[in-house]
């Protein structure tokens, strides 16, 4: 038997240990929160619709072809960045993506790494989709690679997208770097009070 004495002593020696363990034991992971499900409009048109004739329908950009011939044919008519701005033609890229590309049309800007736009056919089906949330996922924030949100699933979607640029609004001015700014239909300052933010200081930068 052990005498009192020794395990009156080793009692205090026994409650540290285990707080001391306590202390030291990892805590489960942090599963990060599901964003909120944005409020996506679906419409469905009387026949199928392609992405091209609806950016071209709903937007100043009057381009033809196949959606990710748009950047290249926007040079010398129409202005091309590589920022977001309301209005302007987002331009997807063949490389990684749809085959043709695909565009879609800036209906707003509610961060300096979010926008909402409206398109039509981007999941296959011919349908329009407004205010479909697009991110910025770049590692740089210039916009050359960006994720769009799933409504099908109610999540970002599973791949992310090269970016060619942002065509119009307005005509042809001299190209820009990928600097970040935002502006108004028109093409003056204005579209980032009405987007809800201040555009950061410049940064080094199938038919559907």
């Amino acid at each position: 038997m052990v005498p009192r004495a020794l395990q009156r002593m080793a009692l205090p020696a026994c409650l540290s240990l285990a707080l001391a363990a306590c202390a030291t034991t990892p805590r489960a992971p942090v599963i990060p929160v599901a964003p909120t499900a944005p409020n996506v409009r679906v419409e469905i048109p009387e026949r199928p619709l392609t992405c091209v004739p609806y950016a071209r329908a709903h937007s100043s950009v009057e381009l033809r072809g196949d959606a990710w011939t748009w950047w290249r044919g926007a040079e010398g008519r129409y202005a091309r960045r590589h920022w977001p701005s309301l209005g302007a033609v987002i331009v997807f890229s063949r490389d990684g993506g749809p085959a043709g590309g695909h565009v879609a049309v800036v209906r707003a800007v509610t961060s300096a790494r979010e926008i909402r736009v409206d398109h039509a056919n981007w999941l296959g089906h011919g349908r329009i989709y407004l205010g479909d949330p697009v991110r910025d996922v770049s590692a740089d924030n210039d916009w050359s690679l960006v994720n769009v949100w799933d409504s099908e699933t109610g999540q970002w979607g599973v791949h992310d997208f090269a970016i060619s640029g942002f065509v119009g609004p307005g005509p042809a001015e001299v190209e820009s770097s990928r600097a970040r700014d935002v502006r108004s239909p028109d093409g003056t300052p204005g579209g980032a009070s009405q987007a809800g933010f201040s555009p950061p200081a410049a940064a080094g930068a199938n038919v559907r």
